[in-house]
């Protein structure tokens, strides 16, 4: 096997391991390229209807895993890839929801507008501002952050979800886990299909993640094996519920069944310098040495505390062009990374204001929904994106999402009448004059259902689907303020090779020649919330943050913490505590 013979010792190890491992793993260890050789070697032994399960913190991790399967010529038929609540949502939900009786009665899935919306109209009801809650549960059903402050307010959103058979995000994983509980024969049924499930990201796991892949585990006496690969350093989702459970706490989830321990120490990705700096934000682990063919060459590394809120866009756009013009670097090899989402908007306004032709990259800053039960979403990513070579794959998983979803919602839609190339023959054909994104994608999609003789207005629900799909759209398209034009809407599907903007919680497995941060002010980095968290410590939180956003360079890291940001009551943000101690 090709791929197999250009790991390294300690990775090929991981990979031919035959029980439960769990693999503690650096940045830039190589950790992507060893999952997907796990992936091939396991599934060349995998009978008919077997597969392997990879379970991922974000759909574009999955995505990025099918393409390096692609890359390396191997069939994917035995691979299922995505989120914790994909798994659930596609293998317990959807096909046993009948024996719930929270859900037999059926159901509507919540994507995070949907909940932001509910939250909002209970504040706005309640008279309230400024109250912050989650929605975990724990392995009873039960809300976990009730507080004095927010336990009126909880309540009132789990009555409003439990009377109308509304499932968010939190929920699917209870359901799912209920479901295994009280139905045996289904995590057993899941234990005969799955013959690995392989988990990454596994520090932002939450306990139910952990007890539903438990549960698939010991029906069947550990014939199913568990591959978890992490870094308990870059666990920055500790205020959602994810845990760095240790090798004992894993084995006690799965029933007691041994879990040995591996590492991947080596950094192959970044110079020696750009590691020398995030190891001071580093907790756990042994010290970080770089392997790569560039680890000693020398990096640019400064951190700029010298540049005005209002002379940012500006300095960050002379920025880009002295590392393109003048260093030679790509512009898709650099990347603009903030805490928040409104800050790269904002600056990519700001930017595009002063050189509407410098390209910029962002799936982020696209209007487009972003709801997995929501159709038209699904059709929407092949509209916005284009048929080239390096795409096919991506857009044949994005095709076999719309298949499954059209299936489900138009009855007489079967794999016999509508096939995978049938959909993307119909998408590439679509041309359309319209500069608007919104009434692109409307006349694509009224031409998709032309070309299947299908007349939706004759199915309510996919009525209901595109309704809501506009209307999330347009006021997503408000909110960011940077335009309604297709351009705007295509931003992370087109190969525009421009520069990437994403936050320091998006960015997690992605890499970059040069790293630019900015917003790096305590109240941002971190949040105020983290600050005044019961639950979290800032100091902690702050670490974690800085080492992932350092840590996804190669070879450059601009850390940029600028004047003149301040508070609602006017107070001037200032530099992270945590930069200042390694660059004073």
């Amino acid at each position: 096997m090709f791929l197999l013979n250009n790991l390294s010792t300690e990775q090929k190890e991981i990979v031919e391991y035959n029980d439960n491992l769990l693999v503690i793993a650096c940045p830039g260890s190589g950790k992507t390229r060893t999952l997907v050789a796990k992936l091939i070697y396991e599934g060349m032994k995998l009978k008919k209807n077997e597969k392997v399960a990879a379970i991922t913190y974000t759909n574009l991790a999955a995505e990025e895993i099918a393409l390096r399967l692609e890359a390396n010529c191997a069939d994917d038929h035995f691979y299922w890839g995505g989120t914790i609540h994909s798994f659930c949502t596609n293998w317990i939900i959807r096909p046993f929801s009948h024996v719930l009786e929270e859900l037999k009665y059926g159901y509507t899935f919540l994507d995070e507008d949907d909940v932001e919306e509910i939250k909002n109209n209970i504040l706005d009801i309640s008279g309230l501002r400024n109250i912050e809650f989650n929605t975990r549960r724990n392995q009873n059903g039960d809300l976990i952050n009730l507080n004095d402050e927010n336990e009126l307010i909880l309540i009132e959103y789990d009555r409003k979800l439990k009377t109308e058979r509304l499932v968010d995000y939190d929920l699917i994983l209870y359901y799912s886990y209920k479901i295994l509980i009280d139905n045996p024969s289904i995590a057993k049924n899941l234990s005969t299909i799955f013959k690995w499930i392989l988990i990454d990201e596994y520090q932002d796991t939450q306990e139910l993640q952990y007890l539903i892949v438990g549960e698939i585990i010991k029906v069947r006496d550990n014939k199913t094996k568990l591959l978890i690969v992490g870094d308990p350093n870059q666990g920055i989702y500790q205020t959602l519920g994810g845990i760095s459970k240790t090798r004992q706490e894993i084995m006690d989830c799965i029933g007691g069944y041994n879990v040995h321990e591996k590492s991947l120490n080596g950094n192959y990705r970044s110079t020696q310098q750009i590691i020398d700096i995030y190891k001071n934000f580093q907790i756990y682990g042994d010290p970080i040495e770089a392997k790569g063919k560039n680890k000693a060459e020398t990096s640019h590394i400064s951190l700029i505390r010298d540049v005005s809120v209002e002379n940012l866009a500006q300095f960050i756009r002379d920025t880009i062009y002295e590392l393109h013009n003048n260093k030679g670097i790509p512009y898709k090899e650099i990347a603009l990374i903030a805490p928040r989402w409104q800050e790269l908007i904002n600056l990519a306004r700001s930017i595009k204001q002063l050189d509407p032709n410098i390209p910029l990259d962002a799936a982020g800053l696209s209007p487009l929904c972003k709801d997995d039960n929501n159709l038209f979403y699904h059709l929407a990513k092949l509209f916005l994106s284009s048929p080239a070579p390096d795409k096919v794959v991506l857009r044949l998983r994005w095709a076999n999402n719309l298949l499954e979803s059209l299936t489900e919602k138009i009855p007489h839609i079967s794999l016999s009448t509508l096939s995978l190339q049938k959909i993307l023959k119909i998408t590439n054909s679509f041309s359309s004059t319209s500069v608007l994104g919104i009434e692109y994608l409307k006349e694509g999609f009224m031409y998709f259902f032309d070309k299947l003789n299908i007349d939706i207005n004759l199915y309510s629900n996919v009525k209901v689907e595109l309704t809501e799909f506009e209307s999330k759209c347009i006021k997503k398209q408000k909110r960011n303020g940077i335009g309604d034009s297709i351009s705007v809407y295509k931003n992370g599907f087109t190969n525009t090779g421009g520069v990437t903007f994403i936050t320091s919680h998006k960015c997690k497995g992605l890499e970059y020649d040069t790293v630019i941060g900015f917003c790096l002010l305590w109240g941002y980095l971190p949040h105020w919330n983290n600050i005044f968290s019961r639950e979290t410590d800032e100091n902690e939180i702050s670490k974690k943050l800085l080492y992932v956003l350092s840590s996804r360079a190669r070879n450059n890291l601009i850390l940029i913490a600028e004047t003149g940001r301040k508070t609602s009551k006017g107070t001037p943000y200032n530099t992270n505590r945590h930069l200042i101690e390694v660059f004073r």
